[in-house]
């Protein structure tokens, strides 16, 4: 082992009392908060007590509330979120399905860094909107996530459960939204019963939580005045609106900011200040004692443990004699306190108790601590050098007694006393173990079962994220008391422009084979090149890359040896695939064999400054769709909205496509293409929209073809349409809803692609959404469809000629067709596209 003292200059800074993910490493650093942030955590020891909120999808919490009972009553807070948010739309980017899931995760646990919560989930995937909860609870198989409900209260102990929707809405809201209030009250039920789901109890022990309530308002009355004249004598009101003088904010501030953190979803929120009233409305225990605390009547306090009439004595000492100018001078006696809990027979708010005094220990004697690399990521099996950095500003010298860290096989004693204000940086080298974890989502490692991710290990099933193997356990030591800090392993460098920066270092397989589409798209039976991209793990990298087709399908090569010498370096390769005689459709499967295993993964990074990097591992394949496609007008412009991959599916396709910035809308301009698509919700997120449509409209006139895909009604920057059309909410969730064409010899269904039943099989989430309920005599509906038990919605598709051209509107999602290889999709959309060369000479 290999001592290294570094001088360096120490700058005081304040850190904010509001963590949020940035680069400065907040997530992965011991980094002491100020004075008042530290009393504020003190303050938590006197709480011995959880509350569970409870919904659906991620921005479905109140922050509001979430924040108000973490930083002002307290409590052990959490959110359940049923699902990751995996069917949504995304304003922000490109990833969805899967992709986007990973992105609100993170957002979800940024919120919780912002207003003081803990972020949990279940298995559930969120399939898209449903209208109904019955459909929900069949497509997620209600039983396994109703056990996974079931193991979060047993796990987490809650006092109270709130609910933020009404379990008696099915048909009036989204489906999702009430399973999550129905499932809540039916897990509520059996957790504390030891015969439900016993093979839990291996790891967690029955509970009941005392109440739970609906989180309700004026909304779910349908008007403030129905609320006004409701019955609230069930209903606890709690005033959220309360002000923190040591954090110079009001708890709706802190919530606003917590709620902003789910950007993909377009909710940043103006800080709202004063008092606002949060209503919860009992449905099961008893009425608190308090009709503005949810939690009155209900012991928190040390007293509900072993002994704990001392402690508590020992906790409200240390708050009386705590000095915001020196906290280290409460260390004393919080070791005392560390030393009485560690003795006290076990309970269940032990460990988290202990996890609190330990860091209130390392925050008032200053202690800084982090564990860095200049690699990024790493491989099982590979080599590693990292540097482990401390020091304490203040307070009693603790003594640096063990490091640990088992992936890498580091077990060192060290005895070494800190002294005050001199750093330490200890250099730990060494081989990470052959079976560390991949540090990548595991809920995506496995093929997903219907409605349910595939998680075959119990102990991570509701995990916000895939514990890492890359960490180092160090323990400090003051007079015998034993203080132990576990660090993640961090890749920190220096930016030129902004400083220190920080991402969580990533264990990731040996190589990846990523091919650079989803969907490879055949419109002929002519081949084509598909491309990979290899990507070293380690360096020196040497494998052999096979491509797997189904029959019928030909790829040259088919196997080839790759070598790259730099780790992290990158290879390009092209395969040439050739599609068998007839239209079909095949997976490609493309793996590497080398090192004793294959590597049949690909990596997709999702990257953005609001969250830490995330490595997702997917199977490395790609959709062949070998379709009947014939093509008519190929230069298309597109308007970009809140993010798509339809342009990228239309090169595909063989159309030229150029994406069209504010300069380019003009007349002059535009006349140059066959076709305009302006992509979804472009009309809800791009302002400048509305000083173009006279442009929009003259090309339009002129002969040109404007598809316009689909808007919410809410929040238009202008009206989409040229002619007079209103938007609902109306939408086809059922993918294979049956579909009526309404006009079977209309261009847009005959030419130059005849469109039948069978273009809509293979349709993936839904048929589409927001369709118009209302439209100008001038529009020509083309088809129809419906959910079940519903009347048909004929808004999905609308055709209206404009002067010389063509305006078409649409709600059908090839946002999600295209993307999928629905070859209907394809087929369909070449047809819309294809309505001003109809009318060309």
């Amino acid at each position: 082992m290999l001592y290294r003292l570094i001088p360096f200059i120490v700058l005081l800074c304040f850190t904010s009392s509001l963590p949020v993910w940035g680069q400065d490493g907040d997530a992965y650093i011991q980094r002491p908060p100020d004075a008042a942030s530290i009393y504020q955590k003190m303050e938590k020891l006197e709480v011995l007590g959880t509350v569970m909120y409870m919904a659906a999808h991620p921005d479905d919490e109140n922050t509001r509330l979430i924040s108000w009972f973490s930083r002002q009553r307290k409590a052990h807070t959490v959110y359940l979120s049923l699902t990751r948010g995996d069917g949504g739309q995304n304003l922000i980017g490109t990833e969805f399905s899967e992709l986007l899931g990973v992105l609100r995760t993170q957002e979800l646990l940024a919120a919780r860094r912002t207003d003081g919560g803990e972020q949990w989930f279940t298995r559930a995937n969120d399939f898209g909107y449903s209208k109904n909860a019955e459909e929900t609870l069949s497509i997620w198989n209600k039983e396994e996530v109703l056990a996974d409900v079931v193991y979060a209260i047993r796990k987490f102990r809650p006092e109270i459960i709130v609910n933020r929707f009404d379990a008696n809405s099915s048909g009036e809201t989204h489906g999702h939204h009430t399973a999550s209030a129905m499932l809540s009250l039916e897990a509520c039920r059996l957790a504390g019963d030891p015969s439900a789901y016993p093979e839990q109890l291996s790891s967690v022990q029955p509970w009941q939580p005392r109440r739970v309530f609906f989180n309700t308002s004026w909304w779910f009355y349908g008007s403030r005045e129905a609320f006004d004249a409701a019955d609230k004598s069930r209903m606890v009101q709690v005033d959220i609106g309360v002000y923190e003088p040591w954090s110079g904010f009001s708890n709706s501030e802190i919530a606003s900011k917590s709620r902003s953190q789910h950007r993909c979803q377009g909710f940043g929120s103006a800080l709202s200040r004063g008092s606002s009233i949060e209503y919860l409305d009992l449905l099961v225990g008893d009425l608190p004692t308090d009709d503005h605390d949810p939690l009155a009547g209900i012991d928190m306090s040390w007293h509900r443990t072993p002994d704990g009439g001392a402690i508590q004595a020992m906790v409200k000492d240390l708050l009386s004699m705590y000095d915001f100018r020196q906290p280290s001078s409460s260390v004393p006696a919080l070791l005392q306190l560390y030393k009485a809990v560690s003795a006290q027979k076990d309970h269940p708010w032990k460990e988290q108790k202990l996890k609190e005094i330990s860091r209130l220990i390392a925050d008032c004697t200053g202690l800084f601590a982090e564990w860095t690399t200049e690699q990024a990521t790493g491989v099982a099996g590979g080599n590693v050098q990292t540097h482990l950095d401390i020091i304490q500003r203040v307070g009693p010298s603790l003594q640096l007694a063990h490091v640990v860290s088992p992936a890498l096989g580091l077990d060192s004693t060290i005895q070494r006393p800190l002294v005050l204000n001199e750093a330490f940086t200890i250099d730990l080298a060494g081989q990470w173990s052959n079976d560390v974890t991949w540090t990548a989502p595991y809920w995506l490692l496995e093929p997903q079962n219907g409605g349910l991710y595939t998680v075959p290990d119990p102990s991570l099933r509701g995990r916000p994220e895939s514990p890492s193997d890359a960490y180092v356990r160090i323990e400090l030591t003051y007079k015998g008391t034993l203080i132990p800090m576990k660090l993640p392993l961090a890749w920190k460098r220096v930016d030129p422009a902004y400083g220190e920066r920080y991402q969580p270092y990533a264990i990731l397989p040996k190589g990846f084979v990523t091919p650079d589409q989803p969907v490879a798209l055949f419109p002929t039976s002519n081949s084509k090149d598909v491309h990979l991209k290899i990507k070293a793990g380690l360096p020196d990298f040497r494998a052999t890359l096979f491509v797997d087709l189904p029959e019928g399908w030909r790829a040259e090569p088919d196997h080839l040896d790759v070598h790259i010498p730099l780790q992290g370096g990158e290879l390009p390769i092209t395969i040439q695939v050739f599609p068998p005689e007839k239209a079909g459709i095949g997976i490609a499967q493309f793996r590497m064999e080398g090192y004793g295993h294959s590597m049949n993964k690909a990596l997709r990074e999702v990257q953005y400054e609001h969250i830490p990097d995330q490595h997702v591992l997917m199977p490395a394949e790609m959709k062949l769709v070998h379709v009947d496609l014939q093509v008519q007008g190929r230069e298309i412009g597109y308007i970009t909205g809140a993010g798509d991959q339809v342009p990228e599916c239309l090169r595909e396709a063989g159309y030229r496509v150029t994406l069209l910035a504010d300069p380019d809308l003009n007349t002059s301009n535009l006349e140059r293409y066959d076709a305009v698509i302006v992509g979804i919700r472009a009309y809800n997120t791009r302002e400048s929209l509305k000083y173009h449509q006279q442009a929009l409209q003259e090309y339009t006139s002129g002969g040109g073809t404007v598809i316009v895909q689909y808007n919410t009604s809410r929040g238009l920057v202008c009206d989409p349409s040229p002619l007079p059309l209103q938007l609902s909410r109306n939408r086809v969730t059922v993918e294979s809803a049956t579909i009526s064409i309404l006009q079977p010899e209309h261009p847009g269904l005959t030419f130059p692609n005849k469109i039948d039943a069978k273009d809509f099989d293979g349709w993936v989430q839904e048929r589409g959404l927001y369709f118009p309920d209302q439209w100008d005599d001038a529009f020509t509906p083309l088809l129809a469809a419906a959910d079940p038990g519903e009347d048909p919605s004929k808004g999905m598709l609308l055709v209206a000629p404009y002067g010389k051209g063509t305006f078409v509107y649409t709600g059908l999602s090839f946002f999600r067709q295209l993307p999928a290889g629905v070859p209907g999709a394809y087929r369909l959309l070449a047809n819309l596209i294809a309505l001003g060369q109809t009318n060309k000479p």
